[in-house]
């Protein structure tokens, strides 16, 4: 554990890349918290609905999916990281921005878990080979154990919080907050080494 942790949190571009994943992570799960409560109790959206919605966004993750080398190879490392967990969180946001007419909420909710999923879909598909770039060969596996525990952990503690503010400041109010602060996760990229690097080789 020590040995996977230091490799993590020793070599700045992993220790960038961990923070900025975690830090989405855990507003990603406070949003998470409260946002089918929002389809139910603020939009008033039926079963069928909602697992229309959702489905939209798991065609967005495989968009995201198909599309991530492209993207890396025409942007580069570093801003290909950064457009990503962008477009997650402004398709987070995207949620909450309407609540009437019916139809266009329901427009606004697919919408958003369609970039929300083609955000990560490109984001992992760029991040996780950056731990077996950088990562000692005999170390990649308590590195990459170390990061799942890190960002991962720090998931039902986002939901804890969200269920929180949801209770205390309304659905809408954690959703928009949880988007904005998820979007604050760029800063970890952007202030790394990852700056300079257009692109890791394995």
């Amino acid at each position: 554990m020590a040995e996977g942790l230091t490799t993590v949190f020793g070599t700045p571009i992993l220790r960038a890349v961990t923070l900025a994943t975690g830090t989405f992570i855990f507003w990603y799960n406070a949003y998470s918290a409260v946002f089918l409560l929002h389809l139910t109790k603020d939009l008033g959206l039926e079963g069928g609905t909602v697992g229309m919605v959702l489905g939209i966004g798991a065609l967005g993750g495989v968009v995201g999916a198909v599309t991530a080398p492209w993207a890396g190879r025409a942007i580069g490392l570093e801003p290909v990281l950064m457009v990503a967990l962008a477009l997650s969180a402004g398709g987070m946001s995207l949620a909450a921005l309407l609540t009437q007419p019916w139809w266009a909420a329901v427009v606004c909710v697919a919408l958003s878990q369609f970039l929300l999923s083609v955000g990560q879909g490109i984001y992992n598909v760029q991040q996780v080979p950056i731990r077996y770039a950088l990562a000692p060969h005999r170390l990649q596996g308590r590195g990459n154990a170390s990061i799942r525990s890190v960002v991962w952990g720090l998931a039902p503690l986002g939901a804890l919080v969200g269920g929180a503010a949801g209770a205390a400041l309304g659905l809408r109010a954690t959703l928009l907050a949880s988007s904005v602060l998820g979007a604050a996760s760029v800063l970890w990229i952007w202030r790394s080494p990852l700056r300079h690097t257009h692109s890791l080789r394995l």
